[in-house]
């Protein structure tokens, strides 16, 4: 499908759903006429593309006022040359899947998505250099025997949140970072605490002695043999990554040390499958998908505290997209905890 060039769904069974939809990004600002991130909304009447670089007007919403079927942000990973292009060819691949492919259960919206993360890999080694990946957050929200459901396909840390009427936010989607790649099989826990309490910190406060301790008292709990295999893939993970791993002992684990790259150094879709979920949503509910150029600077109460309140769908997107962009900003004192420079993306339905 061409660059920007609105496609047509199938036709799904489910009667249009009423929701609207805001769209807003910004480049990062050492290269703000290249922008890594994509994304993309699609309704039975067609698709509302954002390549990064362009504007949202708000007077297409009417195109989509009938009901969103499906949206997606993707963004490249890395820094890494052709980071753009990789999110454009799996954003391209999941819009032609859904497309072409009439969606009425969950089952077959995850037999989509496999199939557009598939053809992803096949192509990547024709299209893209060997490091160039992208991260990919799709939504599909349908109707099932009188419930509003959200189902989501994930890789890599962009996300999928849901803000429901009464003001609790919930994460929809599980980061696939180096927490997710060194505790998910055997020990998920380990890796949602990790993500979740840098997702909660504004800063790197007095706090975080207790959070070391209770992490270290969740390692005192891993297995002896897993222990060791659990290291080794850390150093693989450093080194891959051009970081020392002098301090990494064969008997201790400096969680603390490697807390922040844990939850930041992420898989792409190369390398890793998406995983899947399904999201019951009631009247009022909101979904929101953003680039981590949005949820590492914000926390989740922040992302929870502009998304609330009046003001439409595109309102909000912006709102989000500029607040995480000035906090993003090296300040005064220098860098702080959650100044992140990055192209910024939201996608705000309900």
């Amino acid at each position: 499908m061409p660059e920007g060039e609105a496609g047509k769904f199938s036709e799904p069974e489910q009667a249009p759903l009423d929701l609207r939809l805001g769209v807003a990004t910004k480049p990062h600002p050492e290269h703000p006429d290249r922008n890594e991130d994509r994304s993309f909304a699609m309704s039975p009447r067609g698709a509302l593309v954002s390549t990064g670089t362009e504007g949202y007007d708000p007077d297409k919403e009417k195109r989509l006022a009938s009901g969103i079927f499906a949206a997606g942000v993707f963004d490249g990973v890395g820094g890494y040359a052709q980071g753009d292009l990789a999110a454009n060819e799996l954003r391209k691949l999941v819009m032609e899947t859904c497309a072409g492919t009439p969606l009425s259960s969950y089952p077959e919206f995850q037999g989509a998505m496999r199939k557009a993360w598939i053809k992803f890999e096949q192509n990547a080694g024709q299209l893209l250099e060997k490091k160039a990946d992208t991260t990919g957050s799709v939504v599909w929200i349908f109707e099932q025997e009188g419930n509003r459901y959200a189902a989501t396909a994930q890789t890599g840390d962009s996300r999928v949140y849901k803000l429901t009427k009464d003001g609790k936010i919930t994460k929809l989607t599980q980061d696939h970072n180096m927490a997710f790649h060194l505790f998910g099989e055997k020990y998920p826990h380990i890796a949602t605490f990790i993500t979740d309490v840098l997702d909660r910190a504004p800063v790197a406060g007095p706090g975080w002695k207790d959070k070391r301790n209770e992490l270290e008292e969740m390692w005192q709990h891993v297995a002896p043999e897993d222990q060791e295999a659990i290291l080794e893939k850390l150093r693989v993970q450093l080194q891959s990554t051009g970081l020392p791993t002098e301090n990494i002992a064969k008997t201790t684990m400096p969680l603390f040390d490697h807390f922040w790259m844990m939850r930041n150094i992420t898989q792409g879709a190369r390398t890793t499958n998406p995983t899947f979920g399904l999201h019951e949503l009631a009247e009022g509910d909101r979904v929101i998908l953003t680039s981590d150029g949005l949820s590492d600077p914000l926390t989740t109460d922040e992302i929870k505290r502009v998304s609330q309140g009046s003001g439409t769908a595109q309102e909000k997107a912006q709102e989000l997209v500029m607040h995480a962009y000035e906090t993003s900003k090296f300040g005064p004192q220098g860098p702080q905890y959650r100044t992140k420079p990055d192209d910024v993306t939201a996608v705000v339905i309900g």
